[in-house]
């Protein structure tokens, strides 16, 4: 009997298997999605690549490469983070609401002088991740409809109510929608 090189001991763990894992398809539209958007900036720019094409392009580019690198980060990385980037999260939207900037009649922005940013958007990869971890530690028949979904309605009540209050309706919706898309994809009984 042969030995498949997935299954011998820590070939999964080889960069080179872990590249190759990769869904080039989905990487390859979005890359066509990135061209036609960087050809219509181009068009609209009267056939010019500045101010926005070229942009557009070294931004692209450079996330590309930073995806593909935080793909092959080992799961097991991502599973002790899930919690901490989910806290931070929840602490920085609090944080909104005491210290925040306040643009354009909504306090949404942290100002931290050499950058300002909007913490609900670490909270739209913070819910996925805390949901995933929380549901591998609970079994088929507890993901079902029980007591134990006051946990994750509680994970998601949280920070869609922070973010409602901003205000900021459509990121609140957004993470909403995507916390109740995890709980059914878990196992949630109809």
């Amino acid at each position: 009997m042969t030995v498949s090189a997935l299954t011998r001991p820590g070939e999964r763990d080889r960069l080179i298997v872990k590249f190759s894992q990769i869904d080039w398809t989905f990487c390859l539209a979005l890359c066509l999605i990135a061209g036609a958007g960087a050809l219509m900036m181009f068009s609209v720019a009267g056939s010019s690549w500045e101010p926005w094409a070229a942009a557009h392009l070294f931004r692209f580019g450079f996330f590309f490469v930073v995806m593909v690198i935080l793909a092959m980060v080992d799961l097991r990385v991502w599973f002790a983070l899930a919690y901490p980037i989910y806290g931070l999260g929840l602490l920085l939207l609090v944080a909104v609401e005491l210290v925040g900037d306040v643009r354009m009649g909504a306090q949404r922005w942290l100002d931290l002088g050499f950058i300002s940013f909007q913490p609900s958007e670490i909270m739209k990869v913070g819910i996925v991740l805390a949901l995933a971890r929380f549901y591998h530690g609970v079994s088929a028949d507890n993901a079902r409809l029980s007591w134990w979904l006051l946990v994750p309605a509680a994970m998601i009540a949280a920070p869609v109510l922070l973010v409602a209050h901003q205000p900021d309706l459509g990121t609140a919706m957004l993470i909403a929608l995507t916390g109740g898309a995890i709980v059914v994809l878990a196992g949630l009984s109809w």
